[in-house]
């Protein structure tokens, strides 16, 4: 085994021997050794990405296979799941004929992620292990975290789906368990059976588009998916190599299912309900479902089947994106609570996210994903940091004047703040500059590429919804950090009893250091660029020309836009660009640079201006009728929650009442009534034998007769 894949399952598995060993001993552990120990086995597994990825850079082989940065990825499989005794099944010369694959994937994509998790859970841990320290339910959590972190790296390391979503359940198991770790608090555990179920509705989306696949394909490995129906982008019919069609049809209807599973886990709408909810968790719970666990692994899973999805599909995709995104922002400019204003914030990036995959922008979305884990994580901790500070006070009405007191939290908060807002200028800016404005020039460039193929005009509503997205969440975010940091103290209890821990402190800055750096300086655009040539080379390594109606050319991730100008592209990944698709990043670029900065800028003013105050001027804003209609159906989330309790959860209370009522009135009595016939009617006991029985009870409570002779 590659020394490099053998680190990364190391680090993998070292959390999950922190989960093992805190469920077998962390009752003796107890406050604070338990959360060292998980600290400590976190730190280990970052220690080991940390090393696989130095030697990443490296290229290297194995039993003559070359793998590496921009050369090959590594791809290791083993039988698992029989499914047939064929030779070639589908005509395809599988590695294990008649097996579905248990298979592991390195590429730079994985080395990425894997590094941006363990490094951030590292960080969450040691804010966790100060902050918590006096919570009685210390060890139950950190086990809960520990086992989201496997699930993750396991997940992110997977190359088969049908592993990916085994471990999404995991991920979402856990996640449940983070968010409702304190059984005592009512709303936490009604957020998190809420995000169970919410999950469990997408389950019928994976299962439906995994059977489809296996049904048509008979495997379920990344690297043949790839090689196979790659050219679903085509819209066209995929010949697989036994000569059968798989139908557009069944191909977009396989794609849809499995997004609408993966949307579940990333709050993407209709299914975003649980997005609000799952804030009522302790902060660094929050911190992780939102950034590091069970969104980026539904968007992993979205990024991994990316070339499965035909142009109908990504279509559709584009539009749950953009929805989400406007949808979700809109929502965050009314919320009341420190926590799920960040929420809904977190859920508007994640529509942008599956945005870009739906526009092609494969890059982009993945960069952002990076960018967002390190801002999203630093501002859920920093509301934790005030939270505690303010003794449990969640409402942002408390709140105001905090910089005086808690000055490096509202920096660092700021800071993350603005690289959400994707604030810079000129290739001078924070991570979410550059991550934000690849997303948004490709979906210009997507618009105008297809206006330039004579379709409708309304391709450019993707790109003006995300500019008013970007407008919203701008305000959004300067509305949250202005009532919590800026103006005058509206709780003067509050205020006097704010302080800053400095153990608190240190995982911000790095945080902060770290949104700062991600944009430009660490790399990360050049690692994904090399993961999409490295997929395409596992897509061809799976290929074989000899064998019938198989080809020289392989045509996976052929939608991806590419990530930088003609000028930028190098090295193993210089390929040869349309004048078309140019022209329509040249109209990207433009389109950019004109609305992009002006939206971000206006919302910030906007943000700034209303709430200098605190909320006195937006209160008497809000009291006008028009502005109150819209504030009071933001304020109760779009009543999405109201509509499908309506929809859904009323009907199915309704029958299972009525079943209930039916059992009770019907099927109880006409059993009941057999029985007591069939008691009247069987014969009369024993008389004898139940006569001996008496007498022995008799005997037993007769005393003994004294006989001894005086």
């Amino acid at each position: 085994m590659p020394f490099t894949a053998l680190l990364l399952i190391l680090a993998a598995l070292l959390p999950l021997a922190s989960c093992l060993t805190l469920v077998a001993i962390g009752r003796r552990l107890a406050t604070p050794l338990a959360g060292y120990v998980a600290t400590f086995c976190v730190a280990l597994s970052f220690l080991c990405s940390g090393w696989g990825l130095l030697r990443w850079l490296v290229p290297a082989s194995h039993l003559g296979q070359e793998y590496g940065k921009s050369v090959a990825p590594i791809i290791l499989t083993w039988p698992w799941v029989p499914i047939g005794s064929h030779a070639t099944p589908n005509g395809f010369l599988q590695d294990h004929p008649g097996w579905l694959d248990m298979c592991v994937y390195v590429d730079s994509l994985t080395i990425a992620l894997f590094v941006t998790v363990t490094f951030s859970a590292m960080l969450v841990h040691i804010f966790a292990v100060r902050s918590l320290r006096r919570d009685p339910r210390f060890t139950r959590f950190f086990a809960c975290l520990s086992l989201a972190c496997f699930a993750t790296l396991a997940l992110i390391l997977s190359g088969s789906a049908l592993q990916m979503v085994i471990l999404l359940e995991l991920v979402g198991f856990a996640a449940s368990l983070m968010i409702a770790f304190r059984s005592d608090d009512e709303a936490a555990r009604r957020a998190a059976a809420k995000m169970f179920v919410v999950n469990r509705v997408g389950d019928i989306g994976l299962l439906v588009g995994l059977g489809i696949l296996v049904s048509y394909v008979g495997s379920l490995s990344l690297p043949e998916l790839w090689m196979m129906l790659g050219n679903a982008a085509s819209g066209a019919a995929v010949v697989l190599p036994n000569g059968a069609a798989f139908p557009p049809g069944a191909l977009t209807a396989a794609g849809i299912a499995l997004f609408w599973g993966a949307a579940a886990r990333c709050a993407q709408f209709p299914l975003h309900v649980w997005a609000g909810d799952a804030a009522e968790g302790i902060a660094p719970a929050v911190a992780t479902v939102f950034a590091m666990t069970l969104s980026l692994a539904g968007l992993y899973l979205i990024a991994r089947l990316f070339p499965l999805f035909t142009p109908s599909a990504r279509l559709l995709i584009a539009i749950v994106g953009v929805t989400t995104m406007t949808m979700t922002a809109l929502i965050a400019t009314a919320q009341p609570d420190i926590k799920k204003s960040l929420a809904f914030i977190a859920a508007s990036q994640l529509g942008l996210m599956v945005l870009g995959v739906g526009v092609g922008s494969w890059t982009g979305a993945m960069f952002h994903l990076i960018a967002a884990a390190f801002a999203q994580t630093l501002l859920f901790l920093a509301a934790g940091a005030v939270i505690r500070a303010a003794r449990g006070e969640t409402q942002l009405s408390q709140y105001g004047g905090l910089f005086a007191r808690m000055p490096v939290t509202a920096i660092t908060a700021a800071l993350a703040g603005l690289a959400v807002c994707g604030v810079g200028w000129r290739g001078l800016g924070l991570s979410g500059y550059f991550s934000r404005g690849l997303i948004l020039r490709h979906t210009a460039a997507f618009a105008s590429l297809a206006v330039g193929s004579h379709r409708s005009g309304a391709y450019w509503a993707f790109f003006a919804f995300a500019i008013f997205a970007t407008f919203i969440v701008a305000f959004a975010t300067a509305r949250w950090w202005m009532l919590v940091f800026a103006g005058r103290p509206r709780d003067r209890r509050l205020y006097d009893h704010a302080r800053e821990v400095p153990t608190l402190l240190w995982p911000l800055v790095v945080f902060a250091i770290m949104t700062a750096l991600a944009g430009n300086w660490l790399g990360i655009r050049d690692m994904l660029e090399s993961a999409v040539y490295e997929s395409r080379q596992a897509a061809t390594m799976q290929n074989v020309p000899n064998q019938p109606d198989r080809g020289e050319v392989v045509h996976a991730f052929d939608a991806v836009w590419p990530a930088g100008d003609a000028a930028d592209e190098g090295g193993a990944r210089d390929e040869p660009v349309a004048a078309a698709t140019s022209a329509a990043l040249t109209e990207g670029t433009r389109r950019v640079s004109d609305w992009v900065w002006p939206a971000t800028a206006l919302g910030i003013l906007c943000g700034l201006l209303l709430y200098f105050r605190g909320d006195r001027l937006a209160g008497r804003l809000t009291r006008i009728p028009p502005v109150s209609w819209l504030h009071t159906w933001l304020f109760y989330r779009m009543y999405f929650d109201e509509l499908y309790g309506s929809l859904f959860v009323a009907p199915v209370l309704g029958l299972a009442a009525g079943v209930a009522w039916f059992d009770r009135n019907v099927i109880e009595p006409i059993f009941n009534r057999g029985g007591q016939d069939r008691r009247a009617s069987s014969p009369a006991p024993n008389d004898s034998r139940e006569r001996a029985d008496e007498n022995v009870n008799a005997n037993a409570m007769t005393p003994p007769v004294d006989t001894t002779t005086r």
